[in-house]
């Protein structure tokens, strides 16, 4: 059900996700914790649409974007967040479909919340995958538009 689930609160730190994690947490994931946390990324980039495999993950309303894109500290765990992601990506030496998926929905999210900087750091490093021959098929297709 679209906002029974606070996004601007969890990006405050002040709310966790059903399974306990804050946002804090994944600041602190080293690299074993973070090839699990593709359960919490619906989480960490909501999306405005359900997703079809995870169709009772919360959707990110557009009252709640407006909150967020207003709310500096938001964004600056957001950002934080991301970063760590991008960090854990750049070091991982084999990238699974999911992590694809994952930087899709990142880049995504950081774009709709007006977080450019970061946005085109996830980007950079898409269009790095796709040069070096890891990313074929539907992801690939839909980078290119990027």
């Amino acid at each position: 059900m679209p906002g029974s689930f606070n996004f601007p609160d969890f990006f405050r730190g002040e709310t966790q996700t059903p399974e306990g994690l804050i946002i804090e947490d994944v600041w602190f994931f080293d690299d074993v914790d973070m090839s699990n946390a593709f359960k919490f990324m619906p989480y960490l980039f909501p999306g405005k649409k359900k997703l079809l495999f995870h169709p009772s993950y919360p959707i990110l309303t557009p009252e709640e974007r407006t909150i967020i894109v207003g709310d500096q500290e938001c964004l600056s765990n957001i950002g934080r967040t991301a970063m760590k992601l991008v960090e854990y990506w750049e070091r991982k030496t084999s990238l699974e479909e999911r992590d694809f998926y994952w930087m899709t929905k990142c880049y995504e999210f950081l774009r709709d919340v007006n977080l450019e900087p970061e946005a085109i750091r996830v980007l950079v490093l898409m269009k790095h995958l796709v040069e070096l021959g890891q990313v074929s098929g539907r992801t690939y297709r839909l980078w290119l538009s990027y």
